[in-house]
């Protein structure tokens, strides 16, 4: 792996991130964990979410409580 990483390598990074959110999210998924130990790099440094463990599925009669306020 080349060791010169740039500013466009962390925001492709960061970005690939944001993406897998949204997708798990319109998925109607909760990942619970998300942390750097839970964001792989592939080989051809492109990113991976791991570690679903703690994720919850969220259904249409759930509510999911957040900081005060009721999510359905």
């Amino acid at each position: 792996m080349n060791s010169n990483l740039t500013t466009f390598d962390l925001v492709k990074w960061a970005s690939q991130v944001a993406n897998g959110m949204k997708y798990i999210s319109s998925r109607d998924i909760i990942h619970g964990d998300l942390a750097l130990r839970n964001v792989l790099l592939t080989a051809d440094l492109q990113i991976k979410i791991s570690d679903f463990g703690l994720s919850k599925k969220l259904y249409e009669y759930t509510n999911y409580v957040r900081k005060n306020q009721v999510v359905s």
